[in-house]
């Protein structure tokens, strides 16, 4: 019995997107932004994660990190954004 639970589990995680696991197992998800694109905000609509960049012009390059709050403390997710930027592609 214990075989075929960790089975099925096994095959549910394989089954799930990085999004997926990030939206609703607690997992963490990095997502790479285009070059020389700054993070303005981001959002989910139902499994999609949506995000809004805008030119880095002058900034350093950053991570963000959401990280979701559930009222128990049980599957909390997170989503870095990873802005870069080489100097001489912006020239």
């Amino acid at each position: 019995m214990k075989s075929i639970l960790l089975l099925v589990v096994i095959l549910s995680l394989l089954g799930c997107t990085e999004n997926a696991r990030a939206r609703a197992g607690g997992g963490h998800m990095n997502v790479n932004l285009p070059m020389c694109r700054r993070l303005i905000t981001a959002t989910w609509k139902e499994s999609d994660l949506w995000y809004l960049t805008e030119p880095m012009g002058k900034n350093k390059p950053r991570t963000t990190t959401f990280k979701e709050i559930s009222n128990y403390g049980i599957n909390q997710g997170s989503v870095s954004f990873i802005e870069k930027c080489d100097e001489q592609l912006e020239q």
